[in-house]
């Protein structure tokens, strides 16, 4: 399965955080916002 949604970061900790649970980013957009994909 395979989930394309989008995360708002607070800090580095919490990106690291969610690359680790195995989320890629693909893209930022103009509010910051990260598009992630997430493999199951």
């Amino acid at each position: 399965m395979k989930i394309v949604t989008t995360y708002k970061f607070g800090n580095e900790y919490t990106k690291n955080l969610y690359t680790q649970l195995g989320l890629q980013q693909i893209g930022t957009n103009e509010d910051g916002e990260i598009d992630m994909i997430l493999y199951f």
